[in-house]
């Protein structure tokens, strides 16, 4: 069983952006970089760790799911992650998702 986070639990971080200029088709872009964090519950690729963010969403339903960045800590001091992308755009819009 595992521990009650009472730091939400994000999923992904996904950055909706469009080009400038007449005609643009929006882009939306998923986080392809840690720029860096707060903490994190596991390091490298094992679950809650920090790199959950990366890519498109594989988290599909709420809960406390290990295919998601959490906190090393429960009810700990301010959790912030920090992503990069890909391309740089002028951003419109982010969509960050909380499962817990």
């Amino acid at each position: 069983m595992f521990l009650k986070r009472q730091i939400a639990s994000i999923v992904a971080a996904v950055l909706l952006a469009a080009s400038a200029g007449a005609g643009a088709v929006p882009l939306n872009q998923y986080a392809s970089m840690i720029l860096g964090f707060s903490s994190e519950y596991n390091e490298g690729d094992l679950g809650w760790s920090a790199r959950q963010v990366l890519g498109l969403p594989n988290t599909t339903r709420y809960g406390d799911i290990a295919s998601s960045w959490t906190s090393r800590k429960p009810n700990g001091a301010l959790e912030w992650i920090s992503v990069g992308f890909d391309e740089d755009v002028y951003a419109t819009g982010a969509t960050i998702r909380e499962t817990y």
